[in-house]
């Protein structure tokens, strides 16, 4: 689990009752925080996840 701190920060931005942005901000990055991240959301109708690969050099 990723939390805010001077490496990550995380922002929640509720855009509607129905629709929710999630943002991950990666500081100073390294070759360490290269990789896949995933994005789980639950509520009681369900879950859903999405992932994304963040490369680097």
């Amino acid at each position: 689990m990723v939390v805010t701190n001077e490496k990550y920060e995380t922002k929640i931005i509720v855009r509607s009752l129905f629709e929710t942005k999630m943002m991950l901000r990666v500081y100073n990055l390294e070759k360490a925080d290269v990789g896949t991240y995933r994005c789980v959301a639950k509520n009681s109708l369900g879950e859903v996840e999405r992932s994304i690969r963040l490369y680097g050099e």
